[in-house]
C-alpha cells in the first residue's frame, strides 16, 4: 500500500526537493513539521496555482543574479591552496580528520572567501597526510577547485616511515642463526655425535687432528 503524499507548491528553494514555483509531492508529516512551519511551501490549490507563474518568473530572475556571483566567485577560488598542519602518528595518519567544515574555515581565514559547507564536495573526511583536490559546489551548479595541503608540523606531506629497530633485531639474530647452523650441524647416529655439514676451515681442521691421533 502506497504513502498518502500531499502536493504542494514550494515558495522557495528546497535542497534535493525542488524549486521556488515547483509542485511536488510530499509527506503529510513532511510538509507539516518542515515546510508549513518554515514557509517553504503551501497546498497547490486554486489560488496556489495562480502564484506559480509569479514564483517561476521571479526565480528565473534570481537564478541569473546567482550565477553571475558563482561565476565571480569561482574565478577567486580556482586553484587555490588551503593549507593545514596536524598531528599525527609515525605512520602519517591524522589524530582527527579534516572535514568540509574544517576546508570552509580554511578558505575564510585564508583567503577571505565565505561558501558554506554544504558546497563543499568532500566525498570523506581526510584522515590521512597528502594532498587532496576539493570540488566546491557553488549556486546554479558552478563549480571551482581547490588544494587541501595536509601537512604534519615538519611541513611534510608525507611521512617515510623507517624500520623498526625490534624488526631489524630479530632479522640479524635470523641470519646469525642461519649461518651457524649452515657451519655447524650436530647429528646423533647410533648413540655417537657427529658433526655434519661443517664450513670449509672446520673440515680441514677436523681431518689434521684425525691424522694426527692415527
Amino acid at each position: 500500500m502506497s504513502k498518502k503524499s500531499s502536493q504542494l507548491l514550494l515558495l522557495n528553494d528546497v535542497e534535493s526537493l525542488g524549486r521556488q514555483g515547483q509542485i511536488v509531492h510530499v509527506t503529510p508529516g513532511y510538509a507539516r513539521n518542515f515546510l508549513f512551519p518554515q514557509r517553504l511551501g503551501m497546498i497547490a490549490d486554486a489560488r496556489a496555482l495562480r502564484m506559480q507563474a509569479k514564483l517561476v518568473e521571479e526565480r528565473k530572475k534570481r537564478a541569473e543574479i546567482d550565477r553571475k556571483e558563482s561565476e565571480e566567485k569561482a574565478k577567486q577560488i580556482e586553484g587555490l591552496i588551503l593549507s593545514t598542519v596536524v598531528k599525527v602518528d609515525h605512520e602519517g595518519h591524522l589524530y582527527g580528520s579534516v572535514t568540509a567544515l574544517d576546508v570552509a574555515k580554511l578558505l575564510l581565514e585564508q583567503h577571505s572567501i565565505a561558501v558554506e559547507k554544504r558546497e563543499i564536495a568532500l566525498k570523506a573526511p581526510v584522515k590521512k597526510l597528502g594532498l587532496y583536490p576539493v570540488v566546491i559546489r557553488l549556486k546554479e551548479d558552478v563549480q571551482a577547485q581547490v588544494t587541501l595541503k595536509v601537512m604534519n608540523e615538519q611541513g611534510e606531506t608525507a611521512v617515510h616511515v623507517a624500520a623498526s629497530p625490534v624488526s631489524e633485531e630479530k632479522k640479524e639474530k635470523k641470519a646469525a642463526k642461519k649461518t651457524s647452523e649452515e657451519n655447524v650441524e650436530e647429528v646423533t647416529v647410533e648413540g655417537e655425535t657427529k658433526k655434519k655439514g661443517v664450513g670449509k676451515k672446520a673440515a680441514k681442521q677436523h681431518d689434521a687432528d684425525s691424522q694426527v691421533s692415527s
